[in-house]
C-alpha cells in the first residue's frame, strides 16, 4: 500500500514536470508564483494533519521499507 502511494505521488510529480517544460518549450507564459497565492485563506489544522500523515508514512517507510 505505501509503496503503491508512493508510486502515484512520483508519477503526478513525473506529469507535472513533463507539463511545465512542454508550456515553456511552446514559449507558454510563465505565472508568478505569487500570483497563485490566496490571501485570508488558512487552515493550519489541515498543514499540520498533513505533515503528519507524511511524518508517518516516512517513519513507516523508514521501519519497514527500504528507505
Amino acid at each position: 500500500m505505501l509503496a503503491l502511494a508512493e508510486r502515484l505521488l512520483a508519477n503526478v510529480l513525473l506529469r507535472a514536470e513533463q507539463g511545465a517544460e512542454s508550456l515553456l518549450a511552446r514559449g507558454g507564459a510563465w505565472i508568478a508564483p505569487q500570483r497563485l497565492l490566496r490571501t485570508g485563506v488558512r487552515r493550519p489544522g489541515l498543514q499540520w494533519s498533513a505533515a503528519l500523515a507524511l511524518a508517518l508514512m516516512l517513519g513507516l517507510r523508514w521501519r519497514y521499507g527500504a528507505l
